[in-house]
């Protein structure tokens, strides 16, 4: 699962039944659900839907922007060291074994190739890298937070360049893009702009997409959280979801006229969802859902690019759990329908609530998934929007709360979690299609899941094990490559898929290594960098991103494009860092 956020805090150099019903605004629900399927993409409306009220006169920029240009920087390579560091980006590749011989298990201590079933012990037949969508370097900017400031390290330059200060919250399209929340100033009468940087011919260009989400309330209305200058909760502002074709942004914009609600922490400004053009030109920020009761969170768009599905909640509690209801809305503000939650039904004698509803996804084009917890184990439910109820059918009851969803095989697959709550070995798989058919054993020792791309899943087995395997449309594996983790039950092991699923990065303990879905590993060195903690996330199908970190010393990024080399670069150094691959949301400090 490509693309998980990591935030990571240095303190003096140490690492430490809702029923369907008609809101008071005057908005009419579509009953329980939305049964119109788009057979095509409707275009984007220059106007808020009708059922929407409009928003009072404010600054918000419905034309073109004045554009802020960063001055580059000294052009050299990406993947050459900055002045002070690394001379292992300036080592030669490491060399992979030639495709007619298996991989020399001494080349990656701690880790050797021995793959017995389900795993194919085939030779690889490829370099690792192929097989990859992607062939030859990544030229894309790197964004990241580094000391409340966005960060972007654009190939071709020596140095990264700071974009903006004051940066709470940032996405990034992949496509040389990111929207950002900045707060304007540091003083009492701060506000957040959400604005948008694109590499444009070159030069890295910010622009103004919409002004005010939040803003300073007068002292009587503030309270003592972070962000409590702006009279709410830090954990809903900087939620933002790029749309499928990369051309808009969803995103949380506080109800700034409308009166307080009784939150966790006595009266606090609601959310709305609002959505705006990546369009320097055009951004024309809109609301979608008008709401004055509670927090609107967590927007997430359909593949299709017609639906945004989201979550309201009155808090989100102290570590118990808390309760939302499910929502969605069409992209041009029709349509705004409540789903489901709390209250979820039951499934047998076990009652289900939505505390939270979580792992969404949109596994059809009206049909949601998600998980909810009862404090044992974690079903996965499903929603379809067309029927017009107000329960959703449970798919699986018994799963294990990292379960996870193949778009291309459309299927989920999950271990099973007992009813002590501890999970049980083997991995199963269900279609969410014809879900009638039943679940279909994957793997009877897979012990934890990681992620799954397209038909690709990945996960570890309590064989010692990480297993990069294909589902075929029947559910089961169709071929599998994998890697064995020396004293497996003694090193943590960690493992990530790269977006498409061809490539996997697989930690195990001081042990970095890459597996192919053509079963090539190798091994990725980070040179004279020691570290106590490597965090890594992929920025792009062939681009790793880490964060090293040791006590006593500053925090260290570290970048590697596998289609140049196989040695992490030092990219930048800091005491707090935050990345976030393309489609996830990275969040700093207010």
């Amino acid at each position: 699962m490509a693309g998980k956020l990591f935030l990571i805090f240095i303190v003096k150099n140490k690492l430490v039944g809702l029923v369907c019903f008609m809101l008071t605004t005057g908005l009419l629900l579509v009953a329980c659900g939305d049964n119109t399927v788009l057979p095509t993409q409707p275009q984007p409306t220059a106007t808020v839907a009708p059922t929407v009220k409009p928003d009072p006169p404010a600054p918000t920029p419905t034309q073109a922007q004045p554009v802020i240009v960063i001055p580059p920087g000294t052009a050299t390579p990406l993947n050459s060291p900055p002045v002070s560091t690394n001379p292992a980006a300036t080592s030669a590749p490491i060399v992979t074994a030639p495709s007619s011989e298996p991989v020399n298990p001494s080349a990656t201590p701690g880790i050797i190739q021995n793959s017995p079933v389900p795993v194919s012990q085939d030779p690889p037949t490829t370099p690792v890298n192929s097989g990859s969508a992607s062939h030859g370097s990544d030229t894309s900017p790197i964004f990241y937070l580094k000391d409340r400031g966005l960060w972007a390290a654009v190939p071709g330059e020596k140095a990264p360049r700071q974009i903006a200060q004051g940066v709470y919250s940032y996405t990034q399209t992949g496509e040389g893009q990111a929207v950002f929340l900045q707060q304007n100033s540091s003083g009492p009468n701060r506000f957040v702009e959400l604005k948008l940087v694109s590499l444009t011919g070159g030069q890295l260009q910010v622009s103004l997409l919409d002004t005010r989400l939040f803003e300073t309330l007068p002292a009587a209305q503030q309270n003592e959280r972070p962000a409590g200058l702006y009279g709410l909760d830090s954990r809903v502002m900087g939620d933002l979801a790029i749309s499928p074709d990369k051309s808009q942004v969803a995103y949380i914009k506080a109800n700034l006229t409308g009166p307080t609600f009784d939150g966790m922490f006595g009266g606090e400004k609601p959310t709305e969802l609002w959505l705006a053009n990546l369009d320097p030109k055009n951004p024309q920020p809109r609301r979608l859902a008008a709401n004055a009761k509670d927090y609107i969170t967590r927007p997430l768009w359909s593949s299709d690019n017609n639906r945004i599905a989201f979550l309201r909640t009155a808090g989100f509690g102290t570590g118990a759990g808390f309760q939302t209801a499910l929502w969605s809305v069409y992209k041009d503000g029709s349509r705004l329908a409540f789903l489901t939650g709390p209250d979820l039904g039951r499934i047998g004698d076990t009652s289900f609530y939505a505390s939270p509803a979580f792992n969404l996804h949109w596994v059809g084009p009206v049909t949601i998934g998600f998980q909810a917890f009862n404090q044992i184990q974690s079903p996965i439910f499903l929603h379809d929007l067309s029927q017009g109820k107000d329960f959703p059918t449970a798919l699986v009851s018994n799963a294990a709360s990292d379960a996870v969803f193949c778009t291309q095989a459309q299927r989920y697959v999950y271990i099973k979690q007992s009813s002590n709550g501890r999970p049980q070995p083997g991995a199963y798989s269900i279609s969410t299609v014809s879900p009638a058919s039943g679940s279909t054993l994957l793997d009877a020792n897979a012990i934890e899941l990681y992620g799954c791309e397209g038909n690709n899943v990945l996960y570890r087995s309590n064989q010692g094990q990480v297993i990069l395997a294909q589902i075929n449309t029947g559910g089961t594996l169709a071929a599998a490559k994998g890697l064995k983790i020396e004293n497996s039950s003694n090193s943590p092991v960690d493992a990530k898929l790269a977006p498409g699923g061809k490539l996997a990065v697989v930690q195990a303990g001081q042990t970095t290594s890459l597996l192919a879905d053509k079963g090539q590993v190798t091994e990725l060195k980070t040179g004279p960098v020691k570290y106590e903690a490597l965090i890594l996330d992929w920025a792009s199908e062939t681009r790793l991103v880490g964060l090293a970190f040791t006590s006593g010393q500053p925090g260290q990024l570290l970048v590697v494009d596998i289609a140049y080399q196989y040695a992490f670069s030092a990219l930048d150094t800091g005491s707090v860092f935050s990345f976030a691959g393309p489609g996830q949301t990275g969040k700093g400090n207010l």
